[in-house]
């Protein structure tokens, strides 16, 4: 029954995309013309806003919650308090990328079993859902 959830969850994320053999040999701390701060900024309303479309709409909710605990991936309940938002925005950019580099991201995998998979998401997208995310942790 797990795997059957786990696997729903990996389609409903948009299971592997074509571009992930490209993305993995990316190291996401040398993306180009793409730094986002360490800190947290405040939320900003009309970036939620869009974030909230886009959080359904890449399928994050398939996997994720926002304070009602574990599910496929991690709550992020919290998340502006456990990581930089640099990471954070990589991770949603870059997810293949940071499995193979990022010591934390590999931690996660371990713990949840299952890869987040690259939604291609934009830096202004990944900045919109981190507003929605940060919304919701206020």
């Amino acid at each position: 029954m797990k795997w059957l959830i786990v696997i729903a969850g990996f389609i409903a994320c948009g299971g592997v995309s074509k571009d992930s053999d490209k993305s993995q040999k990316t190291n996401p701390r040398e993306t180009k013309n793409v730094d986002f701060p360490e800190e947290w900024p405040e939320p900003d309303e009309r970036l939620a806003s869009k974030g909230e479309k886009l959080f359904m709409q890449k399928g994050c909710n398939a996997c994720h919650t926002i304070g009602k605990g574990k599910f496929v991936g991690p709550d992020l309940k919290g998340l502006n308090r456990s990581v930089s938002y640099r990471w954070a925005a990589y991770m949603i950019m870059k997810p293949d990328s940071m499995l193979k580099h990022d010591d934390r991201a590999k931690r996660l995998l371990k713990e949840f079993g299952t890869p987040m998979p690259n939604q291609n998401v934009k830096p202004e997208e990944a900045e919109a859902i981190l507003h929605y995310i940060l919304k919701q942790n206020k």
